[in-house]
């Protein structure tokens, strides 16, 4: 128990000195993300401007326009988070403070730094109060899963890769038009020796979920904002499909922009005209914290 608390406090110095070396060299200085003690803890996502949307948002009510409701309309905070949700968050603060450490002294972290660290965030964060919905599966397979997938990408990637990074959690907005606007976070922006940006995107769910960027809306527009900041006329899109151990690659031009923005604000329009908020039973019922308060989810899956 000492030495996860001294692991959890090494955590929190690395997060304030490199919030304050991000600040000097003009980084985003963003909070990365973190896993949270309880539920109750866990923030919901920033209440937005009504026509302020984002992928999660646009995808919240394509799957479920009820589970849209209780989120962007009625405001209101999840009853329960789930360990994939944990695990997700942990591994992508662990590939964050990784990248941060490697551009500080100029060597990538090993497998066992990934590992301290990881475990550090896992101990702070008070895993066991997050929902656990596949029956086969406990906390500590949740656990092993991130450790294993770290290990995976330390060896596949992270320790041969020369890409400069120019951002880490890098949050932007792009203007859309009708006073719409289009929010989002790229886990890490990067150059490569020839001069080619890369947007790359840390998927931790079922590599069968995963899709690939020329198939993902996410990340096509992601690459949009990062053409028209960088001034590139190409941009290397990179899925991680951290359990699927692949990389997933497409290279968006400027020349479908048109039609991609075109097609978002259409799909804002719509969403943003929406008055009725049906709800649709799947699987993903198990893992919705608003269930609770879902008549028709309590109906199928309890509360």
């Amino acid at each position: 128990m000492t030495v996860l608390i001294i692991l959890a406090i090494a955590v929190l110095i690395f997060a304030v000195a490199r919030s304050s070396a991000r600040s000097k060299s003009g980084r985003s200085t963003a909070a990365p993300r973190r896993p949270y003690a309880t539920p109750e803890s866990r923030p919901a996502e920033p209440p937005r401007a009504p026509n302020t949307f984002s992928h999660s948002r646009l995808e919240k009510f394509e799957k479920c326009p009820k589970a849209y409701e209780f989120r962007y309309i009625k405001n209101m905070p999840e009853s329960f988070g789930t360990i994939e949700m944990f695990l997700g968050r942990a591994v992508h603060s662990t590939l964050e403070w990784a990248y941060a450490e490697r551009d500080r002294r100029g060597a990538p972290p090993c497998s066992k730094e990934l590992d301290t660290h990881f475990q550090a965030l896992w101990a702070a964060g008070n895993s066991q109060e997050m929902r656990v919905v596949k029956k086969a599966m406990s906390v500590g397979t949740y656990n092993a899963q991130g450790m294993e997938m770290l290990k995976r990408f330390e060896r596949r990637i992270l320790a041969g890769d020369k890409t400069q990074t120019i951002a880490l959690e890098k949050q932007f907005r792009m203007v859309l038009s009708g006073g719409a606007a289009f929010t989002g976070v790229i886990d890490r922006l990067a150059r490569d020796e020839a001069g080619m940006v890369y947007v790359i995107d840390y998927k931790t769910g079922s590599s069968r979920n995963v899709k690939g960027p020329s198939q993902s809306r996410q990340l096509q527009v992601y690459g949009a904002w990062a053409a028209e900041d960088q001034g590139a006329a190409r941009i290397g899109l990179r899925v991680e499909d951290m359990q699927g151990e692949r990389t997933l690659a497409h290279t968006w031009t400027t020349a479908s922009r048109s039609t991609l923005i075109s097609s978002l604000e259409t799909q804002i329009a719509e969403v943003g005209r929406a008055r009725k908020f049906p709800a649709l039973i799947s699987p993903l019922c198990g893992w919705c914290g608003y269930r609770p308060h879902c008549s028709a989810g309590r109906a199928s899956w309890g509360a």
